[in-house]
């Protein structure tokens, strides 16, 4: 139940960010995401898989991704893009970022004090 939980706050919160972030916003958020599930700081995908997942047109993600680089935010090479300085990307993404993640963190230690009881 909690897993199901879980993915129901993520994806109301990302319906809400969808329709009211800029796309430099979700993206930041995604990239934050994506390197959060991997435990990594570089994840291997194309911005045109980026652009399919949050359904805009590539050049609005290419768009960004050079904003995002030339701010020293993040590095892309092809097929993969590693974050450098994290607190920055944070700070540019929407606030869905944090709220997904406090919520989920809020989950998680819930249901470790379940199971300590």
């Amino acid at each position: 139940m909690l897993y199901v939980q879980v993915l129901y706050t993520r994806a109301a919160q990302l319906a809400a960010c969808h329709r009211h972030h800029s796309l430099e916003q979700q993206l930041c958020r995604w990239i934050l995401d994506a390197v959060d599930a991997t435990l990594d700081s570089t994840i291997e995908t194309t911005q045109q898989r980026i652009a399919d997942l949050l359904c805009v047109r590539r050049e609005g993600i290419t768009e960004c991704v050079g904003r995002l680089q030339n701010a020293g935010l993040i590095y892309p090479t092809r097929g993969r893009i590693k974050v450098i300085d994290r607190r920055a990307m944070e700070a540019r993404s929407c606030e869905c970022y944090a709220l997904t993640r406090k919520e989920v963190s809020r989950l998680l230690s819930a249901s470790m004090v379940g199971k300590a009881a």
